[in-house]
């Protein structure tokens, strides 16, 4: 009955675990670019009983978390800034080390330097072109900002018809280090991702070799669906239940078994 206790106690800790998944998932429903997650369990290691005629579970184990990485819908917003990516594909971000940061939220501005910054201020990377050293600085008096489907940033200065070229929004796809491996991104805040361990990011040019489209005026919403985490949301309320429930009735059964020599 002790082995009851422990894993009945084990399915809350899952239950627990899945609904507190579940919560993060809906709260962030209207979360630009974000990748719904969902909690892989496994069951626990079986021990004999019954002069080893029986083999008990010891109950379950939360083994990983993973992420779906397919697109969510794209919402037109009409701001030249606004980008998505219709496909494969990962805006490139520095992070607040210098580090490459990953992000689907493509709702970019200029900030006062006349950089290209996401909604937390951090720098999209561009590749320059013409070989200027990067970071690449708009002119604060720049008109008619546009962003190709290849990510080719272009803008033009007051008076003035000529169309001068910024630079390459930088797009980045996730591929496995090794083959049969899993393509995975960590999530690291703020709408950021980095590459698994058994994931490599490769800088390609966007529409070109199986890589996204960048959609000027679009933003990319999460791919999560509502109903879909309301039933899950829902099935793991009710096992949590039943969990609690197995451990109030070997709790019981324990208490009949200390009160049989009374």
């Amino acid at each position: 009955m002790i082995r009851s206790l422990f894993t009945a106690a084990s399915g809350m800790r899952a239950g627990q675990l899945r609904v507190d998944n579940t919560s993060n998932n809906i709260a962030n429903v209207n979360t630009p670019g974000y990748r719904k997650s969902q909690v892989d369990f496994a069951d626990m290691l079986y021990q004999p009983a019954a002069a080893g005629r029986l083999l008990v579970g010891s109950g379950v184990l939360p083994i990983v978390v993973t992420r779906d990485l397919s697109g969510g819908a794209l919402t037109e917003t009409g701001l030249p800034l606004d980008l998505a990516i219709a496909g494969d594909g990962f805006f490139v971000v520095t992070g607040e080390e210098g580090e490459a940061r990953y992000t689907r939220d493509g709702s970019f501005r200029l900030d006062g330097q006349g950089r290209i910054v996401n909604s937390s201020g951090l720098e999209v990377r561009l590749d320059p072109a013409g070989g200027a050293i990067p970071p690449l600085l708009l002119p604060p008096e720049a008109l008619a900002i546009n962003v190709s489907e290849e990510g080719e940033l272009t803008y033009r200065l007051p008076d003035s018809d000529e169309t001068y070229v910024a630079g390459r929004v930088q797009v980045a796809v996730p591929v496995p280090r090794a083959p049969g491996r899993t393509v995975d991104m960590l999530p690291q805040g703020q709408n950021l991702y980095a590459p698994s361990a058994d994931t490599v990011m490769e800088l390609r040019v966007a529409a070109t070799d199986g890589t996204g489209a960048v959609k000027a005026g679009f933003l990319e919403r999460s791919n999560v669906s509502l109903v879909d985490e309301m039933v899950d949301l829902i099935a793991a309320q009710r096992a949590y239940e039943l969990s609690a429930r197995a451990v109030h009735t070997a709790d019981q059964m324990l208490a009949l078994a200390n009160n049989l020599r009374r």
